[in-house]
């Protein structure tokens, strides 16, 4: 039987370890109070940090959950938002907006890539400052495409608006690609013409992310999560979008 309290450490926690063991206390506070210490704060979820998991396609409505849930998480006071995004893309203007909505907040995004980041998902993608993938995870990047009404006739002057706004899409894609990477328009607009897929390997060495992780952020590491989307409700061909407008 062991007699005596536990004495606090240097920090004042508790150390849990009975007075009558610390004969030698500085290895004995390193072989036992330390790793308990440690295992009892990793349990704790971080009360800045929250996590939202993008799973579906990219349109008005999974982009206005998603700035309804970091509007929430804001009012909460979280300043560390983490989206883990699976997505095969959808509508370029609704991730334009999710892109420049994020990149305008007082927040540190970090996004991670768990299965595959297509299309107007990888401009959601872009807005972290920090950016991960899986080692499975995938990154397919491509240009815009217009879409209309079945059946619908189009004038000159609508051909050529609709061309105007793919080239300036292109262009805003291009330049985002650019500032995340370091590399130059010219490199990242030959990116999206050759419609590259990339491993998470490649997208390392392309400084697309920072960081192969295979762990994920769990819901118990941060003090809320929510989930935006559903594959189910996306489109079936989630390279175009409504009518009259350009999915990615």
């Amino acid at each position: 039987m062991f007699f005596g309290t536990a004495p606090l450490d240097d920090w004042g926690y508790d150390t849990g370890v009975p007075s009558s063991l610390l004969t030698r206390r500085g290895l004995l506070y390193s072989a036992c109070g330390l790793p308990l210490l440690r295992r009892a704060l990793a349990q704790v979820p971080d009360p800045e940090t929250a996590v939202i998991r993008f799973f579906g396609g990219v349109d008005f409505a999974t982009v206005g959950k998603l700035i309804a849930d970091v509007e929430s998480f804001m009012r909460q006071g979280r300043t560390k938002i983490t989206i883990q995004i699976s997505s095969s893309g959808g509508v370029t203007v609704a991730a334009l907006a999710a892109y420049q909505y994020l990149k305008g907040q007082p927040l540190e995004i970090t996004t991670h890539n768990f299965g595959s980041v297509a299309s107007a998902a990888v401009i959601l993608f872009c807005a972290g400052s920090k950016r991960y993938s899986t080692p499975l995870g995938t990154f397919n990047i491509h240009g815009s495409l217009w879409s209309s009404r079945a059946n619908q006739q189009l004038g000159e002057s609508q051909l050529r608006e609709a061309a105007n706004t793919v080239s300036s899409e292109r262009r805003s894609i291009s330049l985002i690609l650019s500032e995340v990477t370091g590399r130059t328009e010219a490199e990242t607009a030959q990116w999206i013409d050759g419609r590259v897929v990339w491993t998470a390997k490649e997208a390392l060495e392309a400084n697309l992310i920072q960081e192969i992780r295979s762990q994920l952020e769990t819901s118990s590491q941060a003090a809320t999560a929510s989930i935006v989307g559903s594959e189910e409700l996306a489109a079936p061909d989630a390279d175009s979008a409504s009518s009259e407008s350009t999915g990615y």
